[in-house]
Parts: structure tokens; sequence; C-alpha cells
């Protein structure tokens, strides 16, 4: 309990009392401390490194009180707890410390270090080194539980029954281990016969964690990569382990990002002694090092990178350098192939690649589709379909069109997000010429946008002649063609703003002979394709939306 609400003592002596560790990290009593491990007071402060210090200030009342706390046990060798200090206003304390789970650890009653006559010999302490699991074996760094009580008061592992004992009470000056049979902390037994401010000063305690700093980051100039940079330091206590338990990439990918560590500080750069681990790889420090150098390698600087990255230091303490790394804002919008016409089909077919090799497409939506059937990394997809990545991926992606009617103009329009919100618009015509009956056949494609200004021509097995295109009333542009030949006619400059432009087609050729025409807003200069094999491992997620709207 806090001392206003218990005592009538003047502010001179609460002055002395905190007076006594002003080199110290002092923790106050809140309230009541507690009296059981799940009620116990956190002492979150750490350590005062320039001695090694905490002190916990508190006060109990005469009868059925004790205070708990939980706290850290940093360095085993380190730990003791003790009460025989100026200030201590208790005549006779006790100390109990217990592991996470309440169970009994060590405990004190009278001070093994007191000299006969000591008329302080009844505050309890626990020297260094006297706090053991077995005989010659120290406890274990982690949580723990150190409880105060005065004489008479003691804890028992079962609720009321006060024989129930935990520990035993003598011998009173040697620190004692808790009975082989006794279970974890369930109450108090015992009525207290004196009460007054307490102060148990702690060692080997609540020591900082190992740290763990963003300094900074470098990239490639050459490439898409960055390379992240983070410091872990522990001056304390050192580092003796890294363990990279989480490096994910959030973008379908074979780019693989890298933990990169020198082994020798004072040569970095040597490729000879730099360790290279990835999710799920571990190194040892060795000797262990108050400071370690921890380079993240982000092959993809456009894509958001995940990682989880322990830090160990030589008494278990942990830090982590944990962070999700924001992708770079990418200018690029997705890439668009243009079309390449697929020979061997039965039907005219067009194929297009699209990719965003850096943040990754993240969905495909299929905005307009006439008079022809399109399939998406060979999967088929109707009007108004939604196609999601999830993750982003940055591998190619294969879109296929198949006209239904060879007599009719084909239109796809196909809109391809990226993860940074860019949006490319890939959507070719298909006219597919047949002279069955005449010369010479003539069409205008009208509604086109200014970026549409680039005119295929495929001829197959027995092509046309000629084919003439025209923009507006712009210049008139004709190619003559061999068979299997293919030709190319940018109307960029007849092009005017906006989506009211017409390109006006003229075919001559022999009877029978047929060829086809692709408008788009990327030239198709790849190589015919002649393959149908298809294959993805990037799954999708096809959302089906009849609602047909209306042509662009």
């Amino acid at each position: 309990m806090t001392w206003q609400s218990k005592f009538g003592y003047t502010v001179l002596i609460m002055l002395i009392w905190l007076s006594v560790a002003t080199a110290a990290r002092v923790v106050m009593e809140d309230g009541d401390a507690g009296s059981l491990p799940d009620e116990a007071q956190i002492v979150n402060e750490e350590v005062d490194l320039s001695d090694g210090i905490l002190e916990i200030h508190g006060s109990i009342t005469p009868g059925n009180d004790e205070d708990m706390y939980r706290i850290e046990i940093s360095i085993p060798m380190l730990f003791s707890a003790n009460t025989n200090l100026p200030g201590v206003f208790i005549e006779d304390t006790r100390l109990f410390l217990f592991d996470v789970n309440g169970n009994g650890v060590c405990a004190n009653h009278d001070n093994p270090n007191a000299l006969p006559g000591d008329p302080n010999a009844s505050l309890a302490v626990i020297p260094q080194g006297t706090c053991e699991i077995s005989f010659n074996t120290l406890i274990p760094p982690g949580t723990y539980f150190i409880a105060i009580s005065t004489v008479e008061r003691y804890p028992v592992f079962t609720a009321g029954d006060p024989s129930s004992h935990i520990f035993p009470d003598t011998p009173r000056d040697l620190v004692v281990r808790p009975f082989v049979n006794a279970g974890p902390i369930a109450g108090w037994e015992g009525t207290g016969q004196r009460g007054d401010l307490y102060i148990i000063q702690l060692t080997g305690v609540n020591y900082p964690d190992p740290k763990c700093e963003f300094v900074g980051k470098t990239d490639d100039d050459n490439s898409n990569a960055t390379t992240l940079h983070y410091l872990a330091t522990d001056p304390n206590l050192n580092i003796a382990s890294v363990d990279v338990t989480r490096l994910n990439l959030l973008v379908d990918s074979d780019l693989v990002p890298e933990v990169r560590i020198p082994l020798d500080p004072a040569d970095p750069d040597n490729p000879d002694t730099l360790a290279v681990l990835g999710q799920g790889d571990s190194l040892s420090i060795d000797p262990p090092r108050d400071t370690v150098a921890i380079d993240v390698y982000n092959p993809n600087r456009f894509a958001d990178l995940e990682s989880e990255i322990r830090v160990t230091n030589t008494v278990g303490g942990v830090g982590f350098c944990s962070f999700l790394a924001n992708r770079d804002l990418e200018p690029n919008p997705p890439f668009c192939s243009g079309p390449q016409v697929v020979e061997g089909e039965p039907r005219p077919t067009l194929q297009e690649i699209v990719q965003d090799a850096q943040s990754g497409i993240q969905r495909i939506e299929v905005d307009f589709l006439r008079n022809a059937d399109l399939t998406i990394n060979g999967r088929p997809a109707g009007r108004s379909d939604v196609i999601e990545f999830s993750p982003p991926t940055t591998r190619p992606i294969t879109i296929r069109a198949v006209k239904i009617d060879e007599t009719e103009r084909a239109t796809v329009v196909v809109l391809i997000y990226d993860n940074a919100g860019n949006v490319s618009r890939c959507d070719p015509h298909i006219l597919h010429f047949v002279l069955e009956d005449s010369f010479v056949i003539r069409e205008n494609v009208a509604g086109l946008g200014q970026a549409e200004h680039h005119v295929t021509i495929h001829n197959g097995d027995n092509g046309v002649t000629l084919v003439a295109v025209q923009a507006n009333e712009g210049q008139v542009h004709a190619r003559r063609l061999d068979d299997h030949e293919e030709g190319w006619v940018n109307t960029e400059a007849d092009m005017v703003e906006g989506n009211d432009n017409t390109i006006k087609l003229t075919v001559i050729g022999d009877q029978g002979s047929e060829t086809i025409v692709v408008i788009a807003d990327q030239a198709s200069n790849q190589p015919v394709v002649t393959t149908t094999n298809l294959s993805t491992t990037q799954p999708l997620n096809v959302k089906h939306n009849h609602n047909w709207g209306r042509a662009p």
C-alpha cells in the first residue's frame, strides 16, 4: 500500500527514504502491488546501467499484507535481492522468488551475510549466485515474480490451507529452495507482525534487450533492387545470434530477398566473409559482438517487403528488427506487348503479353468484349469480368482473343492495374478480310482513341496484295505484301485528341486471298506466335459480371 494512506510520517522521513538510492533506477509501488502473479505489479523500468541497480520502494501494512512484482532476470549470476538498506523501516522482512508459472524458486528469511549481533540480521537478502534451481545450477534468465512479506506471513500452494508451505521456514539464515512437491502459489497464510516502508534492491534484472535501428537504404541504379540497412546493438550483454523468422516479398515473383551480415566487422565489404540468410535461417555470432550490421536486400523496391529478424543476446534477451518496408512509388504503368497473331489456329487469334516487373499486376478488368472469346493465362474471361492476383504478380500474363464471326469486326478492351495504382489499356481491334467475291474491300473503323494509331497487317498463306491505311483525312499509306509477310503503318501524325478518330482501310488482292489487320495503341512488332501451349502457376480469382454495359 502507499505510505500516504497508512502512515503519518513527516516529509523529512520521506525525503530520507527516497534519498537512499539516488544513483539507482527507482520504481514506486503503485497503490497495492498485489499478492499473486496475475495481479502483481509489472516492473517495466530498465536497470540503471551505471551501477546495475534497480530499486522497488513500497510499504506493507501489519497483518495480512504482502507485495509481489513481476521482473525480468537478465543475468542470473548477477541476480540479487536485498532489503538490508538504510531507509527500510520494517524490522523483519521475508523475500520469495517465483517463476513465470508461479512455482517457488528460492526464498530467504534472515540475511545470510549478517555477522553475530547485527541488528539488521532479520532483513531478508538473496545474495548473488545463491538462487538455484538445483545444486550448483543457477536459475535461467526469464520472467519471475519477487514477493516481500513480514515475519510469519508466508505463501502456500493451496488457498486456505496453512500447512501447504511452498518454502521451508528453516534454516532462516540461508537461501532455501521450495519443497519438492510444492505447487504454484495459490495464496498467503499467517499474520504479518510488522509493517512499514521497504526497499527491495535488485541486481541482474531488467537489462535492456538488444536494440535494432534502421539507419538508411541504398538503391541500385542499375536495377529495381534496394538494400535496407539496420544496426543491432547490445553494449551490455552482446549479441549471440540472429534468426530470420520472416522474409517475404508481398508479390508473386521469382525474385528472392536476402539478409546479409558481415562476419568480419573490420572488413564488411568482403564477399568471402558475408553470411547470406533467407527465411528460417539462423546465424551464431561467435564471438558475440555488441554491434551487428544487418542488411536486408530487396530485389524489387516497388514491391512491399515483410520481414522479422530476431537478435538474441548472450543471456537470452531478445530484440526484433520487424518491419513492413513499403514499396517505392512506381511511375511506370503495366506493359502491353502489342497484339501478335497466333498461327495454326482454326479461327483468327491474337495474343498479347502484359507484365509489370516492378509493383506487379494486381488485377485485370475486361472492360469491353465484342465478337471474341477471351482467355487470360488459359482461363476463360467474359465481358466485365475482374481477374484478381493475390499477391500481385510480376510474371508475364498471356491474354488471347479468338474471333467468333470471321466476317465481323472484333474488339477487346482490357484494363491492366498494377499494385501502385497505375493502369494500362490494352484494346486491339481485330479485322479479318477475305476477298471472296471481289478484288477490293473497304472498311472504316470509327470511334478510335488518339493513341490507337498502330496498324499491323498479317498476311497468311494466301495473302492479299496491298493494304491502304488512312487516318481521318490524312495521308494514305499503302503497303504491298507478299504471302506470310507483316506490314506496319503508324498514323500518329493524323490522329486528333479524343476518341473520335476513324481509320479507313482498303484491301486489294486476288479472289480467295485474306489478311488480318490489327489496330491498337501498341505496335505488333513481335514474331508471329506458333505455339498454343499455355500454363501458369499464378492462381486467378475471376469475378464474373454479366452487366454488359456499353461499348467504349
